[in-house]
């Protein structure tokens, strides 16, 4: 009986004691993984999260580069090219610190090398497209010179050819051909103003052979007239030669144009490839950083469940054991992981809260990982709304910046044609009047010849000054360009415009500018006709404008009535 017993209570303590091994080995694992489950929260957030906020960075500034590409295609000029090629720059330089500030947090080698290497191609494209650009706008400016050239040549033939056929009999040797080559020399002229207007390839080769035509028998007539003849149409003939003969003549010069155009275009097609290469490189590092976050916190969200699972069921297993290590276990382990999760959630849910972290154990440890996990959260998060905000402010001043004359503070000319077309069509389509005044101050190139350019500029700011504090608040004031300046006068007849006009006129006339003294200033006026685009507007008021100025300055002048 005894024996049984022994053998009862060896049984007895040996389950006993199983159960206490079990229980100890169990809360140790439980301890051990809430260590692993802090150095997790400390890993994430010295090295995941940062990489994350610069990954965010890179996405933001790689969208933005995006934009820059199609604007290459719109720039009309130098100034503004230059521009677009020092934002280009400006973007890729911020970018390259992204990628070294992402480098050192760790990231996949080889996607940021990926990165490194489309930043390269598209610094380089820019370049390259900068150049293509350049060379168009050049190309640009010689048509339109020759243009203009041409335009005057065909006065000058029919002024030349009038004089001459004065002085030749028409039964003269000179006078078939006199009449053959003004009547060559007119088409050639004709066929080469209308060239701007064509872009069909097919049309411009047509009107190139057509030219090599004419101008051969422009120069066969010319070398079949007299000396003194000739003589008298060389600078004419030299000029028709220059734009008819070949080559290029002008038609093949708009061809080559042509081509160059649509080279451009493929290039900031590429550039818009080579920009998407870089923005979805970005996202998709900013997916990885953001996979691999959300995934160790699964891992970690994982430990900290099944170890409180283990820990309950450690409590339950040693419950007939001893009150005294319920009571331990229920007190130190189960209520401060149930708080930490409850912190945790809270936070999860943005609702914050106090994290308790007195203690310097394994819970302690994740308390304080917890703790400044959070606080690096909040942190980033206060840096990326501070950021954002300076985005803002920045956007905000650029688009000031863009729409704003430097030395004025008036609107610039860009901003007056926006302005223009929504009056326009205002008044178009509700049929309400709009009036506007071209204003030109009077002799002012002799201000920057005597007294040098800055008081020049000193007295364009002063009148910006005046004409911003006369227009009313419907009203807009610009500088049209040099010493111009244009109000566009919304909801407003001619006579209102001329009202407002001679108030300008006499307060400058009335103003002491610095240095020189007294000057004044001539104004054109001129108001909305059914039909009217800005340029025939802007025609009739620089049209009064100068007859102002051609009638003594110092005065206001209204367009002409309509004939």
């Amino acid at each position: 009986m005894a024996h049984n017993r022994f053998g009862i209570s060896f049984r007895l303590m040996g389950g006993l004691l199983a159960v206490v091994v079990s229980a100890t080995l169990a809360s140790l694992g439980g301890f051990l993984s809430l260590d692993q489950v802090g150095q997790q929260f400390a890993w994430t957030a010295r090295s995941e999260i940062p990489l994350l906020v610069a990954a965010a960075r890179l996405s933001q500034e790689s969208q933005g580069i995006a934009f820059i590409g199609p604007a290459f295609g719109k720039v009309d000029n130098r100034f503004t090219l230059a521009t677009k090629v020092g934002e280009a720059n400006d973007k890729l330089a911020s970018l390259d610190v992204l990628i070294q500030s992402i480098a050192s947090f760790g990231a996949d080698a080889e996607v940021i090398e990926n990165i490194r290497v489309t930043d390269d191609m598209l610094r380089q494209h820019f370049a390259r497209l900068a150049d293509v650009v350049g060379q168009r706008i050049d190309a640009e400016t010689e048509l339109q010179n020759r243009w203009n050239r041409m335009l005057k040549l065909g006065e000058d033939i029919h002024e030349q050819a009038g004089a001459l056929r004065k002085t030749i009999r028409p039964g003269a040797p000179d006078w078939p051909l006199l009449v053959a080559w003004t009547d060559a020399a007119t088409a050639i002229v004709s066929n080469t103003i209308s060239i701007l207007s064509y872009r069909n390839k097919p049309q411009l080769e047509r009107l190139a052979t057509r030219l090599d035509g004419l101008w051969q028998e422009a120069d066969s007539k010319y070398k079949r007239m007299t000396p003194n003849l000739r003589i008298r149409l060389a600078p004419v003939h030299k000029i028709l030669g220059e734009n008819a003969g070949g080559p290029p003549n002008f038609a093949e010069r708009r061809l080559q144009l042509l081509d160059d155009e649509r080279i451009e275009s493929g290039m900031v097609s590429q550039a818009e490839v080579l920009s998407s290469r870089l923005v979805i490189a970005a996202a998709d590092l900013f997916a990885d950083t953001q996979s691999e976050v959300d995934g160790r916190n699964a891992r970690v969200t994982a430990v900290i469940e099944w170890t409180s699972r283990l820990l309950a069921g450690t409590v339950a297993l040693t419950l007939g054991v001893s009150l005294f290590m319920l009571l331990y276990i229920n007190r130190s382990v189960i209520r401060r992981l149930t708080a930490l999760r409850t912190a945790m959630t809270d936070h999860a849910q943005g609702r914050g809260g106090d994290i308790d972290i007195a203690d310097r154990d394994e819970i302690g440890e994740m308390s304080r990982a917890l703790s400044y996990f959070v606080g690096v959260i909040k942190d980033r998060e206060d840096k990326l709304h501070a950021i954002n905000a300076d985005l803002s402010l920045a956007h905000h001043n650029l688009e000031r910046i863009a729409i704003t004359d430097r030395l004025t503070g008036l609107f610039n000319r860009t901003k007056l044609d926006e302005v223009f077309t929504n009056e326009l069509a205002r008044a178009e389509r509700y049929g309400e009047s709009v009036a506007i005044i071209m204003a030109d101050v009077d002799k002012f190139k002799s201000v920057n010849d005597t007294f040098g350019h800055q008081v020049g500029d000193s007295v364009l700011i002063e009148f910006a000054a005046i004409l911003r504090n006369l227009v009313r608040d419907t009203d807009t004031p610009g500088r049209w360009g040099g010493e111009e300046f244009l109000v566009i006068c919304s909801h407003a007849d001619l006579n209102g415009a001329h009202i407002l006009a001679e108030r300008i006129r006499a307060a400058v006339a009335g103003h002491s500018f610095p240095v020189i003294g007294q000057k004044t200033c001539s104004f054109g006026v001129a108001s909305y006709r059914p039909g009217d685009t800005a340029e025939t507007l802007v025609s009739r008021a620089d049209a009064a404008l100068y007859e102002a100025k051609q009638n003594g300055r110092d005065r206001v002048a209204l367009e002409r009535e309509a004939s």
